[in-house]
């Protein structure tokens, strides 16, 4: 029954509310870290094929 800054909900209360918002906050930053590694692992995929597809077309124009 602890509320020492009198806003009508209880200390107890508002402590464990705000750890389940950090928790919520920190998987979701980790959510956007794993999203933006795997976003940049397929970048990088597509500019090696864009690379080999390069390459192919030139060795494809030297042999005309």
């Amino acid at each position: 029954d602890e509320d020492a800054n009198d806003n009508g909900i209880n200390d107890f209360v508002e402590l464990s509310r705000k750890l389940a918002e950090t928790d919520i906050k920190k998987e979701a930053l980790e959510l956007q870290k794993e999203k933006f590694n795997h976003e940049k692992n397929i970048d990088s995929k597509k500019i090696e094929l864009d690379k080999k597809k390069i390459e192919v077309q030139k060795s494809k124009q030297n042999k005309t």
